[in-house]
């Protein structure tokens, strides 16, 4: 069977990680009752990103590669943030306003220089002691 090659692109790699039991499973097969079913697809190359992103999103847009998600650095607040991926090197593009519970960034490419990333966050608060978050919507062009 000629199975599709992927590479893992991963945030952070440590025993029983989400990353160690996904990249696991296509190394080592997928446990079942019956045993350990091979997978369909194979992990070709492993790339270990420069830093932490939470709730990370990774898609193309024309010819760049993008990471989405929750960026929280030396004990600042975190924010959502959008990456260009250059290697195995996170080149920030933009800081999306944001705050307290936040991430989860969804993409559509509109053209090759227009599209509309997506996160939520709960930095607008509800003007009570509760903090709501809400989803956003931003038009990005690239120059």
């Amino acid at each position: 069977m000629n199975r599709p090659k992927y590479a893992a692109i991963l945030s952070e790699y440590f025993h029983h990680s989400h990353s160690d039991v996904i990249v696991g499973n296509f190394l080592k097969g997928f446990p079942t009752d019956d045993g350990l079913l091979p997978a369909r697809a194979q992990i070709v190359s492993i790339v270990e990103l420069d830093r932490h992103v939470g709730g990370p999103l990774l898609t193309k847009w024309g010819n760049h590669y993008l990471v989405g998600g929750r960026k929280s650095l030396g004990g600042a607040p975190a924010v959502t943030s959008l990456y260009e991926l250059i290697g195995d090197q996170l080149q920030e593009i933009v800081k999306f306003p944001s705050g307290g519970d936040n991430s989860y960034s969804g993409f559509v490419e509109l053209s090759p220089t227009e599209g509309l990333p997506s996160y939520y966050s709960s930095h607008e608060g509800s003007g009570t002691s509760l903090a709501p978050s809400a989803i956003y919507l931003v038009k990005l062009s690239l120059n």
